[in-house]
């Protein structure tokens, strides 16, 4: 039997599986549904093993976010992603800071009020998906704001096979 194989024959993985279940009997998206798979599949495959309870917090959150959201995230992550770390450090932190100004341009190229931006970014604050950035007043202007990505949200993009 396949490592894959064992882990989708574990109780972990039938509790996680009726978890998710119970989650998208009541998603009318079926693209979300479809997304809810793609999950617990990527668990199954993980050579990370983060953990059946990790897919089943991942299915939750994607359940509560809304499209704008996810959008937001992939923002952050297409700009940032190459920069995201487990344990950030000072030299890392100025770097994700430092990307904040072409988020900044991707979100007005796509014509994405700053502001509503910003919300998304805070809910995926909420999530752990994402995290605020402190402000920094040698390159951004008083009205913005500074968020990132964070492993977690990263993982869910690279998930879902967002670009």
């Amino acid at each position: 039997m396949t490592q894959v194989e064992e882990r989708l024959h574990g109780v972990e993985f039938a509790q996680a599986f009726v978890a998710v279940a119970n989650v998208a009997v009541f998603t009318p998206n079926l693209e979300r549904v479809r997304e809810f798979g793609l999950i617990l599949g990527y668990e199954a495959a993980s050579r990370e093993a983060k953990g059946w309870d990790e897919a089943e917090a991942l299915v939750a959150d994607l359940n509560r976010l809304t499209e704008a959201d996810v959008v937001a995230l992939e923002i952050l992550v297409k700009h940032q992603g190459q920069l995201v770390r487990d344990a950030t450090t000072n030299s890392n932190y100025n770097d994700l800071a430092g990307a904040v100004p072409a988020i900044l341009r991707d979100v007005d190229a796509r014509k994405i009020p700053r502001d509503e931006f910003y919300s998304h970014a805070s809910r995926l604050s909420g999530f752990g998906l994402a995290i605020s950035l402190n402000w920094n007043q040698s390159t951004w202007g008083p009205q913005d704001h500074g968020f990132a990505a964070t492993v977690r949200g990263m993982r869910l993009v690279e998930i879902l096979g967002k670009p």
